[in-house]
């Protein structure tokens, strides 16, 4: 049985945590990081989504799918399944968030035209404010899961201390602690400028891991040749979309600052970490 998910929120760190507890020894995840079950696919039946797993001998097997945080027929799922299932949530800045969600999106291709400026798409996609209505969705998730049973990560201390958070997550789901490796950039919003030599680097990548010769890729990393190569042909899709409006930052702040209030209340905290940060600039 699974018996700890991640739930989100999207771009809040949730790849981040994956590919850490992937390097655990006690932890099994699944091979795709957002199996969606509880969301998307729950017609499929547990045999399923358990399938998904290939040890449930360890001492913690599950998934992250940020799609489950503001799915809001998902806590009671996923506490009909496991009640004693432990929950980990991701947060960063609502309006970042949102941001990012767009520079996901227009990577992605769902969007494109004049709703590649973010004005535009936040009104053609409703889920950029909803998924950052926090306080809304973690009420919905206490109603089915004790405030013990859940462990809150932002994405400004993943930036500030990995090791701590790291820590603070093992000891959160008992397992030992981990020397934390390097863990690169996932789901950075960049794209290939030339899709086909963006495609060979990442078929060469898949074969060099299958073939378990992960130092020969780490060799080939750090060629000058290869290098360069490699990074000139990203472009991160920030450059190529315009930034969000003062205006526009200015109007989200002050509608998302009664969620913000009742998400301290809710954590019982005196400050969030994007609002600690915004008082040392």
């Amino acid at each position: 049985m699974i018996n700890f998910i991640g739930i989100g929120a999207q771009k809040c760190a949730s790849s981040w945590i994956y590919e850490v507890l992937k390097n655990s020894e006690q932890v099994c995840v699944s091979q795709t990081k957002e199996l969606d079950f509880f969301s998307y696919y729950y017609d499929r039946g547990y045999q399923w989504y358990e399938s998904n797993f290939s040890d449930h001998s360890r001492a913690l097997t599950g998934e992250i799918s940020p799609s489950y945080f503001y799915n809001s027929d998902v806590p009671e799922r996923v506490h009909t399944y496991n009640p004693e299932t432990k929950i980990i949530l991701s947060l960063r800045d609502p309006i970042k968030r949102m941001y990012s969600n767009h520079l996901h999106e227009v990577r992605a291709g769902n969007i494109s035209g004049k709703n590649t400026v973010f004005e535009n798409a936040f009104e053609n996609n409703p889920l950029y404010l909803q998924q950052s209505q926090y306080a809304v969705h973690i009420k919905k998730w206490q109603q089915y899961f004790p405030k013990e049973k859940m462990h809150i990560v932002f994405q400004e201390d993943v930036k500030r201390d990995p090791q701590k958070v790291s820590d603070e997550m093992c000891q959160f789901f008992e397992i030992e602690p981990l020397d934390l490796v390097e863990v690169n950039a996932v789901n950075a919003s960049v794209q290939n400028k030339n899709k086909v030599v963006g495609k060979a680097f990442e078929l060469g990548g898949d074969v060099l891991r299958k073939l378990e010769l992960k130092g020969a890729l780490n060799q080939l990393k750090e060629s000058k040749l290869v290098g360069t190569v490699y990074n000139k042909n990203k472009v991160h899709i920030s450059e190529l979309v315009a930034p969000m409006k003062e205006e526009t930052r200015t109007h989200l702040q002050a509608s998302l600052a009664p969620q913000m209030d009742e998400l301290k209340a809710l954590l019982n905290i005196d400050a969030l970490p994007w609002e600690k940060e915004t008082e040392l600039k």
